[in-house]
């Protein structure tokens, strides 16, 4: 398992505008550029994965999948009755989907804020990547100085500011980085690194999170998101394929680059958006306003043009409609927007949240009223869920 490690000591300070560059301690020489920038075997192999689909189809994903859903509206649970072959969406169309989404919020604990154990998400990992599945892990993480979930408002002295080079709490937050790095590089199956894309610090642009736009800079935000990647490539971890997403609020490529860390750190560029679609959605004829729809497609253009003009990759990397009340929201909703036009057919993936209960769901289980739909939107040619993902490998060979 070849791991480059990086020179920078863990006590790192600088200006906010230069956070991007790395020290050399004692007399340890610097990695070349070539070698600091070089993609491993584990991340070649999975841009060159995501890169031979672009165009082709459009990989669909779920958060959680394998870990608990409503079954057949009958909450399941993977690790209560041990299980590793379930999903939500397989029950309802035969196969699972093919990206897999996962989480590391409270590292510190057995279980993840989602109470998941860290050695199931593990094995979950292990078991899409040998089916022929993409896995993408988000970071929900609690504050490092007080421990509050991650929607917990900071104040003072629990901002972000406190927690990139210069700050009085660097080295707490090298802790969290720390199990981060400790897990990422545990993922080697048979002796082989597990590549994964590591989407950190998403949604930046709202308020909700810790780290949000409320509560830091923008060139704070970006400190802390360099910071973060090039100190788990200090620790050897170079399995990862990293994503930045914010949320809809944007309208322009210059909005959307706002809080955006730099091409030499970023190779998925994304978009969170669960809102655009219900807000074209007409309840009373059930239909939904292509002009407003219209709104998230511009959207997408943005994301993928972006991709295209500097090489990278390009991915809805979240949306969903919660308890899926809205009629139709698949086929309808979600199909015309990532099918617009030839721009946005170049997502390379688009993911829905977790079947958690039956308050907080996003893809119809069996008996759902929108059951048929997500079955259809499923069938569709242009949308691969892991079958039709590993047929379609096996026909570019």
């Amino acid at each position: 398992m070849r791991k480059i490690v990086f020179a920078m000591a863990c006590g790192l300070t600088a200006v906010v505008t230069s956070c991007g560059g790395s020290s050399t301690p004692n007399n340890q020489s610097q990695p070349t550029q070539q070698e600091a920038t070089s993609p491993t075997a584990a991340v070649q192999e999975l841009k060159d994965a995501l890169t031979a689909v672009q165009g082709k189809g459009i990989l669909f994903g779920q958060h959680d999948a394998l870990s608990y859903g409503m079954g057949d509206g009958s909450e399941w649970n993977a690790v209560k009755h041990n299980t590793n072959d379930s999903s939500d969406i397989k029950l309802v169309t035969g196969s699972h989907p093919a990206i897999f989404s996962w989480d590391l919020g409270h590292i510190d604990d057995a279980f993840n804020l989602d109470t998941v154990p860290f050695d199931s998400i593990r094995s979950f990992i292990f078991k899409a990547y040998r089916e022929g599945g993409i896995n993408t892990i988000s970071w929900h993480e609690r504050n490092p100085v007080t421990n509050d979930n991650a929607w917990t408002k900071p104040n003072e002295e629990t901002c972000v500011k406190n927690f990139i080079p210069g700050g009085s709490k660097v080295e707490m937050f090298n802790q969290k980085l720390d199990k981060v790095a400790d897990f990422l590089n545990s993922l080697v199956l048979d002796g082989k690194d597990v590549p994964v894309i590591f989407r950190p610090w998403h949604e930046m642009d709202g308020s909700w999170f810790w780290w949000g736009n409320d509560h830091c800079t923008h060139d704070e935000y970006k400190a802390l998101y360099r910071y973060t990647i090039e100190y788990l490539r200090s620790k050897g971890v170079d399995n990862i394929v990293v994503a930045y997403s914010p949320d809809r609020n944007f309208k322009t490529e210059e909005e959307y680059l706002q809080w955006y860390p730099g091409d030499d750190i970023v190779d998925i560029v994304g978009m969170d958006n669960y809102w655009d679609i219900p807000e074209a959605y007409d309840e009373k004829n059930k239909t939904y306003d292509k002009e407003k729809l219209d709104v998230m497609v511009k959207k997408l253009e943005i994301v993928v043009n972006y991709a295209k003009k500097h090489g990278k990759l390009p991915a809805l990397t979240e949306c969903g409609n919660e308890t899926v009340n809205l009629d139709k929201w698949y086929t309808e909703g979600l199909l015309p927007v990532i099918t617009a036009n030839e721009t946005t057919r170049q997502i390379i993936y688009a993911q829905v949240w977790r079947n958690r209960h039956s308050k907080h769901y996003y893809v119809p289980f069996k008996g759902h009223p929108q059951e048929s739909d997500f079955v259809k939107f499923a069938n569709d040619s242009r949308i691969f869920l892991l079958n039709d993902y590993n047929e379609f490998k096996k026909q570019t060979k």
